[in-house]
């Protein structure tokens, strides 16, 4: 079971590369099954934007992300959360330097890492910074359902952002009961 973006599963045919360059990958799957959030809808907000890629691979085992545990984000205050760091990992865009939104995107083979800090929640979002100014990186556009974890456990999943990657990554949750219990429905 591989955890994307809602609005990721929408293509019936899939793969999955899995490495540090997706030019030349470890592995790479074609999915058996890509399901989305049956209440995904994106000309409603995106909310309930995840959804699942499933594999047949016999013995393969592959490194698993944990998922936080149910309502973790939920368990800490604004000013708590102010003050934690949050990884995203993704192959998307990138700018190249620290200039704001003057340098121009750029495409990457490369696994990226970044650290963002919290913004805000609404409903199923969590709100991340992708400010450079500030340090922070960001989900950028291809990034989508690439994960954003709070002390190495997977809170959210890439949604979407601003069009120039420069102020505000919205990041689904995926520790949220109903959401949380709809993923983990798909694993053995």
């Amino acid at each position: 079971v591989f955890l994307t973006a809602g609005h990721c599963t929408r293509l019936s045919s899939v793969s999955v590369l899995f490495g540090d360059d997706i030019s030349s990958p470890d592995f790479q799957f074609t999915a058996d099954d890509v399901i989305g959030h049956p209440q995904f809808n994106q000309s409603f907000g995106k909310q309930y934007d995840v959804g699942v890629v499933l594999f047949d691979q016999g013995d393969v085992v592959l490194p698993v992300g944990q998922l936080a545990p149910e309502n973790y984000i939920d368990g800490f205050t604004k000013t708590q959360l102010r003050d934690e760091i949050f990884e995203t990992v993704g192959y998307g865009l990138t700018r190249p330097d620290t200039n704001g939104n003057s340098s121009p995107l750029a495409p990457t083979s490369v696994r990226m890492h970044a650290e963002q800090s919290y913004l805000n929640q609404h409903n199923q979002y969590l709100g991340l910074s992708v400010n450079n100014n500030r340090g922070d990186g960001g989900g950028c556009s291809g990034d989508s359902g690439g994960p954003h974890l709070l002390d190495g456990l997977i809170v959210s999943v890439t949604s979407n952002g601003d069009a120039n990657c420069v102020t505000t990554d919205n990041t689904q949750r995926v520790d949220q009961t109903e959401i949380r219990n709809w993923v983990l429905s798909h694993v053995d």
